[in-house]
Order: C-alpha cells, then sequence, then structure tokens
C-alpha cells in the first residue's frame, strides 16, 4: 500500500428538483482547461498509472502554458476523511511558491472515506481568499463536491483533481484522454430536511435537471456549496438553535463562539488574519506562533472535525505530543495552536 499522502512540485438521471447552473462564463475558458491538459498530458497519465489505489491525484499546471508546477496523491481511507492544503505557503501540502495571486493558504481538499467499491468524494473550500478558485466555464466558487474527477483554477493556475482506483490504461493520445472524463454538470445543493448530510457537508437536496438541460447518467455531478462564512454575527442563522460553542482561550483572555449547524458545514476559521472568525477580537491571538490561517472547523457527515491549515508550528492534542492536520473535535478534547499560548475547544449543545 503507497504511503497516504504523497507529493511533487516545481520545489517539490435523477428524481428530485435542483438546479443547474448554466450562467455564461469566459469564453475561451472551457477551452483553455481542455489545452492544459492536452499539453501536460502525459505528466498527468504518468501520475494516475503510478498510483492505482483508490484516491485523487492532483496535479497542478500553468493555466497559460500547461507547463508542469506540482502533484500530490492522496490515498482514500476506508475509515476517515483526509485533508490537503493547497497554497504559497512552505508547509502546505501541495507548495506552488511561483504565483503571488496565489494565497499561502488557499484551498482546503477533504478527501471522504472510501471503501473498497466506493466511489472517492471530493470536496474543495475556498479558504476565503480574494482570488478564490473557479470552474471550467470561468464561475468562481466558494466550495466545491463532487464524486468524480474535478478541474478547476486558482489563480495563474489549473489544478486537475483526478479520481483513481480503476486498473484502465490511459489512451495514448491526450483528446481521447480528455474525452474519458465524463461532463461535469454543476448544481446547486439546497437544504433538505429529509436528506442527510453529504459525506463532506451540509445537508442537501440534488436531482432533475430543467426541461432542456442536457444531463446524462455518464455526468459528474458537482455540487456547490458555501464556503466558510466571516463574522461573529453570521454564526448563527434566524431561528436557528446552536449546536455548540467554540472556545478560543489565550493569555489575553477567552473568544466564545456560538455556532450553528449551517455556520460548522460552510466551516469556521480561526486564525491572526483579518479573514478569519476571531477578526474582532484581535488583541486575544498575539501569539506568533499562531497563524494567520491556522485552523478549520468543519462539520462533516460523521461529526466535527478540525484541520490545521498549514500553520508553521502545527496543531496538537493537548494529551498527545504528535502534530495532527485532521481530527474530530469532540467535547473534553482540547487542542493546542502553535507553541502553546493558544487552546481550542469544543462544548456541544
Amino acid at each position: 500500500m503507497a504511503d497516504a499522502i504523497t507529493g511533487s512540485s516545481g520545489s517539490r438521471a435523477y428524481d428530485n428538483p435542483a438546479t443547474v447552473i448554466m450562467r455564461p462564463g469566459r469564453e475561451d475558458a472551457s477551452v483553455s482547461f481542455e489545452r492544459s491538459f492536452i499539453a501536460s498530458y502525459e505528466r498527468l497519465r504518468r501520475e494516475c498509472e503510478c498510483f492505482p489505489h483508490p484516491g485523487v491525484v492532483i496535479v497542478a499546471v500553468d493555466a497559460h502554458g500547461g507547463g508542469f508546477r506540482g502533484s500530490l496523491s492522496v490515498a482514500a481511507d476506508p475509515t476517515a476523511s483526509r485533508s490537503v492544503i493547497v497554497g504559497r505557503h512552505s508547509q502546505a501540502d501541495l507548495f506552488l511558491d511561483a504565483d503571488p495571486a496565489l494565497s499561502l493558504r488557499h484551498l482546503a481538499v477533504v478527501v471522504g472515506p472510501a471503501r473498497r467499491g466506493e466511489e472517492v468524494c471530493l470536496r474543495l473550500i475556498d479558504l476565503r481568499t480574494s482570488t478564490g478558485f473557479e470552474d471550467e466555464h470561468g464561475q468562481r466558487y466558494e466550495s466545491l463536491t463532487s464524486t468524480g474527477s474535478l478541474f478547476v483554477r486558482c489563480a495563474n493556475y489549473v489544478l486537475f483533481f483526478l479520481v483513481t482506483g480503476t486498473a484502465s490504461r490511459w489512451p495514448d493520445d491526450p483528446r481521447q484522454g480528455w474525452r474519458r472524463f465524463p461532463d461535469r454538470v454543476y448544481v446547486e445543493a439546497e437544504p433538505s430536511n429529509s436528506s442527510g448530510p453529504l459525506p463532506l457537508g451540509p445537508d442537501v437536496t440534488v436531482a432533475v435537471h430543467p426541461r432542456g438541460t442536457s444531463l446524462t447518467i455518464d455526468s459528474t455531478i458537482v455540487r456547490r456549496l458555501p464556503g466558510p462564512v466571516l463574522g461573529r454575527r453570521c454564526m448563527l442563522v434566524p431561528d436557528e438553535d446552536p449546536m455548540g460553542t467554540l472556545l478560543v482561550t489565550t493569555q489575553q483572555g477567552v473568544q466564545v463562539l456560538v455556532v450553528g449547524r449551517q455556520a460548522l458545514s460552510r466551516g469556521v476559521m480561526l486564525g491572526r488574519y483579518a479573514r478569519c472568525d476571531m477578526s474582532n477580537r484581535p488583541e486575544l491571538l498575539v501569539d506568533d506562533s499562531v497563524s494567520r490561517v491556522h485552523l478549520l472547523v468543519l462539520r462533516l457527515v460523521d461529526g466535527l472535525y478540525a484541520i490545521d491549515t498549514a500553520s508553521r508550528h502545527g496543531t496538537r492534542a493537548s494529551d498527545e505530543p504528535t502534530p495532527i492536520r485532521m481530527t474530530p473535535l469532540r467535547a473534553g478534547r482540547v487542542l493546542v495552536l502553535g507553541q502553546g499560548t493558544a487552546r481550542v475547544s469544543w462544548k456541544p449543545a
């Protein structure tokens, strides 16, 4: 069995209602994705054929010339989700340092659990950056989830998220290789009280396309989800009961965030930077060992998780010495950020 995560870079038909997103995008956007794919085809094929395990291979190429810029292979765990961070910070799992338009910690990627024979689920989450990420048609998103391969653009990179696990060989012709992927159909994910949560996100109902829209059984359905919200007032929507309280304790005081189901499904970000959810109390996080974007707290189908967003000094449980990247956040468990002056705990409602 291969390592769970390996990488290299330049330095290293449905039955319920749904809305299909059909906004016009940039005219040349989809063409540029195909050109990037064809230009880097041999590297893409080699990366996937060398990783036959269920999971995902992430390959970054230059959006303009198609040149290879980095790759990362993530094996799907049969019992737990895995997370990786894409960004310009040296601690990022996929480290892409050549483009200043890419944030230090730009994109969180969650690879859902997949037992033998099951589809691999992906979720992409923009870490509230200024440039975000776009689909093949030039549309910007906060978060997407998919059970098939997915192609997006971040700053001046095209990222190919290629789901693996099949033994089939790729064709020699790059254009045939491009056509082997089903069409990606983007749909709005809408709240539903009748269905359970997605493996990688909030409750949704996704179903039949509007009349006249082409949606085949071979299409890869990509669901649009809301991303992390910003600000204390967004932690609870009107008439929503809280799921619990996030407590961030430092030597300067305590930040109390009472949060609801929707905020946790979108993601709550903790860190020293203004784009995090503690920006209204900057005096609390003055320890430089806490990264500007340090932690993402996210609700998945099997519970609440804390994801270290490639922080420089790491995150660990108070009773364990080993740094963690993704861990359940349960009542009574205390997470230590950086060198120990900041601690995060969860108290269910």
